[in-house]
């Protein structure tokens, strides 16, 4: 395309990023709250007879379980720590595929003031996103002290196709107080497959009187779509609500 003043960019890419995280020394809510419900051990045939033991040791529901006596200094010892402390596990991918294609060159019109001729750029891109971020039990059940409430596992995507086009109209050039006046516009169209069709758009121009000052204003239309951890997180309690 270069003897018609048109180039063209073509491209396609493929991006994954996995994420693993391990959190230590975390504290397990539930294993609290099982050591501090304590009561002497009635079960005269156990060598623990009328010894503070946890009612989920009593009850065979959790035989691991030590009592917690927090009234009292030096009981926090290693084997209740092992029982108390546990770790978290999260891990996550995020993949996106793209592929994006544009043209730019001179419409071959050009304003009787100006010199330079018309300009534009026209295009398409095709987006595709996925995640999948899981959590283990500790984490979905808010069971880690650390955390101030739970986590949930989040999965899901969605694609977007976009059209998209922009125009540059020099006006005057190189005339007495206008060595350049021009004015520019833009224009994107965005079909989610979530969010539905957005619109956004940009116009606007810039003047300069001489060749060193220039003076410029645009009025820009931006649109978020939502992302898919705003798509897909599902409802739970967490720390602020």
């Amino acid at each position: 395309l270069a003897d018609t003043g048109w180039n063209y960019d073509v491209y396609a890419q493929y991006g994954q990023t996995v994420q693993s995280r391990t959190y230590l020394n975390d504290v397990s809510l539930s294993r609290v709250a099982k050591s501090l419900q304590v009561i002497l051990d009635p079960r005269v045939a156990e060598p623990t007879f009328n010894t503070p033991q946890c009612v989920s040791f009593i009850n065979g529901s959790d035989v691991n379980c030590l009592p917690f006596n927090i009234f009292q200094t030096g009981t926090l010892n290693d084997a209740l720590l092992n029982y108390l402390v546990t770790p978290g596990f999260q891990i996550g991918t995020t993949q996106e595929w793209v592929v994006s294609g544009a043209v730019e060159g001179e419409l071959g019109v050009t304003i009787p003031w100006a010199e330079s001729p018309v300009t534009a750029a026209l295009g398409a891109e095709y987006r595709e996103e996925k995640l999948e971020h899981r959590v283990d039990l500790a984490f979905s059940t808010g069971d880690l002290a650390g955390q101030g409430g739970p986590t949930p596992s989040v999965s899901g995507g969605f694609d977007v196709v976009e059209v998209f086009g922009e125009i540059a109209v020099p006006v005057i050039e190189n005339q007495p107080g206008f060595y350049l006046l021009q004015f520019e516009g833009g224009y994107r169209l965005s079909d989610y497959e979530n969010a539905g069709i957005t619109h956004t758009y940009k116009y606007g121009g810039s003047w300069m009187p001489t060749e060193d000052v220039r003076l410029r204003g645009t009025f820009q239309r931006a649109v978020r779509a939502p992302n898919i951890v705003e798509l897909f997180t599902p409802t739970y309690i967490g720390l602020w609500g």
